[in-house]
């Protein structure tokens, strides 16, 4: 009885020290948030991770469309729609969604891997700013520490700001600006809300399911973001039943 109470101290001492040194690790190795206050670094880490995956002889399969905009020439309705495409809780979260974060733990539990990471747009800012691409739950707590830090430290409007400017949006193509410009040739305050809505769900899988390549599973996920405008009052019954009848499943 001993040895195993024993062995159940070193086992829970190991495991703290452990703890203990990944969270002393990401503190002192974590970026410095506080130059975003200003600046955005182009190329970010996901965008060089882009361009070093992606080295054929065409130069024009690494070039990177980049068209930065500030959060006032980005209509307030995009915004919403993005936000509630991505992240519906944002403004009153601070950095992290537990919630979120409980669901996907037990989904990645079952499935043994990350499958599903949960990220706020906080997060995702940390993540495509400072961090690899890689699914791990060591790349996933640095990511929770340093959306932390952006939450700290830069302002709520920022944190977007930065989140629309540099969000992958198909193959080498970043922020709701380029994309507009990309997919629908305008930029975004004369986009459609149909538009909008099909920009935002481009989102999750930029490079297989998007304007140009209009799957079921983009239509669904189009459909998906209409009814989260419809529910949380964004647009009418009447604007609702349109748009979703402009992405019917066929």
């Amino acid at each position: 009885m001993r040895s195993l109470l024993k062995a159940l101290v070193v086992f829970t001492a190991s495991i703290f020290l452990l703890f203990s040194g990944i969270v002393l690790y990401v503190a002192v190795t974590a970026p410095d948030v506080s130059a975003l206050k200003k600046t955005i670094p182009f190329p970010t880490a996901f965008m060089k991770a882009y361009q070093e995956a992606n080295t054929p002889s065409s130069k024009k399969a690494r070039r990177l469309r980049v068209k930065y905009i500030p959060l006032t020439k980005i209509p307030e309705i995009l915004q919403r729609t993005v936000i509630l495409a991505e992240d519906a809780s944002f403004w009153v979260h601070h950095g992290i969604d537990w919630y979120e974060v409980r669901q996907s733990f037990w989904k990645n539990l079952q499935k043994g891997q990350m499958i599903r990471g949960g990220s706020t747009i906080t997060q995702q800012v940390a993540k495509n700013v400072y961090l690899s691409g890689r699914k791990t739950f060591f790349r996933k707590f640095q990511e929770y520490w340093i959306a932390q830090q952006l939450e700290s430290t830069l302002r709520k409007r920022r944190i977007l700001e930065i989140y629309l400017n540099i969000i992958e949006m198909g193959p080498g193509v970043y922020g709701v600006n380029s994309g507009a410009w990309y997919y629908f040739r305008k930029p975004p305050h004369r986009l459609t809300l149909a538009e909008m809505v099909m920009l935002a769900a481009t989102i999750p899988s930029p490079r297989k399911h998007n304007p140009y390549r209009r799957t079921r599973q983009f239509y669904w996920r189009c459909q998906v973001v209409a009814r989260r405008l419809w529910r949380f009052h964004v647009v009418d019954d009447s604007t609702y039943h349109t748009l979703q009848a402009s992405f019917n499943l066929k």
